[in-house]
């Protein structure tokens, strides 16, 4: 089984429908396309931050098997650990970023990307240059 967790924000559909109101779903597809199987409703986040990025704790709804009703339930996501904290986005400014990007020693870097095809490796290596 696949399972998607995602931000719908409704007033962004190209057209209405009262079933798919703004917050977080899990489901089997993006969308609604599949399995729907739990909801979050929330307004739609007006500034976005790397906090927001992750779904909620707490305040899940369920969707019954037999009725396919919405049911409030004690289920949710656990909060994020500190590794994953470690991995969210930093937002830097230019001077940050040039700071940052300086700061790497390129030439330690020479003969450390390895890759199944050379041309990609190349390409990708030539990429990170660019940065």
């Amino acid at each position: 089984r696949r399972y998607c967790v995602y931000f719908w924000d409704a007033s962004l559909a190209v057209k209405e429908d009262p079933e798919w109101e703004t917050g977080w779903y899990l489901a089997s597809e993006v969308g609604g396309g599949g399995d729907t199987y739990a909801r979050r409703l929330s307004p739609v986040m007006s500034s976005w931050s790397p906090e927001e990025a992750l779904p909620p704790n707490e305040g899940w709804e369920f969707k019954k098997k037999k009725s396919g009703q919405w049911a409030a339930g004690a289920g949710g996501f656990r909060g994020a650990t500190e590794r994953a904290r470690k991995m969210m986005p930093v937002i830097a400014d230019d001077q940050e970023a040039e700071a940052a990007l300086t700061s790497v020693p390129l030439e330690r870097l020479k003969g450390s990307v390895v890759g199944t095809d050379a041309e990609i490796t190349k390409y990708f290596c030539h990429f990170f240059m660019l940065l």
